[in-house]
């Protein structure tokens, strides 16, 4: 009735979206749409037809650490953040070169609709002083902050670039990623960290789940790298590139 009664071409006004946001980001009741990233993440990879135990035996293979996940599984929480730091470094793999991949959490953006959506509040938020400040009880409420997490990878990386680390980086070579900086820590001797900015793999994705493709292929393109072993979530081991 409207068409005939103001002349409004159909074939014209059916080309756009009639709802309030367009379909391809949202449904008709303006829920943002949600997309399975680990399917990506198995067509770029060989899981199928290569297991840990081919991958683990060759030389000169790259680990990529998922450190969201990593954290997320810690079983046993020590009293202070200086020691949340030593306990998250203590599983890297004992390899010449790993890379510890995080996620970048920023407050206008499509992702924190969804991390709100899913129960995380500023209300939660801690003040996180130093490496003696003392750990929540709570440790997965602590978790569901992004300001939280935010600060504890801040915290993370202070603390691997100080001097206490030095022996433990002689020989090994740790790519950290904060926000949208990626940072080299290693050591000529056992007395001082070295940390050495990386602009190669500066990016502004968000999640360390993209992330990694990128830090994937920097490492194929460095020499000695026969294979690339990532590892994330509960089993800390997701998928195996050659």
């Amino acid at each position: 009735m409207l068409s005939q009664e103001h002349n409004i071409d159909l074939q014209k006004v059916l080309q756009y979206p009639l709802t309030p946001t367009p379909c391809s980001l949202a449904t008709s009741d303006g829920l943002l749409l949600q997309t399975n990233k680990a399917t990506l993440l198995h067509k770029l990879t060989l899981e199928n037809s290569l297991k840990f135990d081919d991958c683990a035996i060759i030389r000169n293979t790259v680990y990529i650490v998922y450190g969201n996940a990593l954290m997320q599984s810690l079983s046993t929480i020590p009293n202070t953040f200086g020691e949340i730091a030593e306990s998250a470094f203590s599983p890297l793999p004992h390899t010449a070169c790993v890379h510890f991949v995080t996620g970048t959490y920023k407050e206008d953006s499509i992702k924190n609709c969804e991390r709100l959506r899913r129960g995380s509040s500023a209300e939660n938020a801690y003040l996180l002083r130093g490496p003696s400040t003392t750990v929540p009880k709570h440790w997965k409420y602590f978790l569901s902050c992004n300001e939280n997490k935010r600060c504890l990878i801040r915290l993370l990386l202070n603390d691997w670039e100080s001097d206490k680390y030095a022996t433990k980086l002689v020989n090994k070579k740790v790519f950290f990623v904060c926000e949208e900086r990626c940072t080299l820590l290693c050591s000529d001797s056992d007395e001082f960290t070295v940390s050495t900015p990386i602009p190669d793999l500066y990016s502004s994705q968000e999640e360390a789940d993209t992330r990694i493709i990128l830090h994937c292929q920097y490492a194929s393109r460095q020499p000695n790298c026969d294979t690339i072993l990532l590892l994330g979530h509960q089993t800390l081991m997701s998928s195996c590139f050659s």
